[in-house]
């Protein structure tokens, strides 16, 4: 069995392109919109193209519930170790390390900010703006996790914290 064949374990341990994680919403192709419906996932205009908000609704902690009859555009996602696992620049337990840290980092938040999801705290953080000063853990732990998200699972565009060029 090589590598490429144990995908979706992986991405059952993961989950951070459904939960929310890397991005707010999902865009599709015009004509999928059926697609998304068929599994309960409400769409909404993104500039122009369908979409769906993440966290996913169909996304549990044992991955997602509709996995079989996934949109086409969850079929087609891949983060940047997941990529870079299929090329064969990293091995399966190098993909499986950087999935482990960003999931500790994503614990940490939580229970620094006392909160049940990084989809709690992102909602947290919007509505209060915190005074970081008084609160460095939780701006380091905030910060960290970006990187990660940054170094191993964002295609360099989306880049938050380390730039467009990687």
């Amino acid at each position: 069995m090589s590598d490429a064949d144990d995908l979706p374990p992986l991405c059952a341990m993961c989950n951070m392109c459904c939960d929310g994680t890397l991005f707010s919403h999902a865009r599709m192709e015009p004509g999928e919109e059926a697609q998304a419906h068929s599994v309960g996932l409400a769409v909404f205009d993104a500039e122009g193209r369908p979409a769906f908000r993440l966290p996913c609704p169909r996304v549990t902690a044992q991955g997602c519930s509709v996995y079989d009859r996934r949109p086409d555009k969850c079929r087609r996602y891949r983060c940047e170790t997941l990529k870079a696992l299929d090329t064969g620049d990293i091995d399966r337990r190098e993909a499986g390390r950087r999935v482990a840290r960003a999931r500790e980092t994503i614990d940490q938040i939580t229970h620094l900010f006392e909160l049940e999801s990084l989809a709690a705290v992102r909602r947290q953080i919007a509505t209060s703006s915190p005074d970081w000063r008084a609160h460095p853990a939780q701006a380091l732990a905030l910060a960290r996790l970006q990187l990660l998200l940054d170094r191993y699972f964002l295609r360099p565009d989306k880049r938050v914290l380390s730039g467009r060029d990687g």
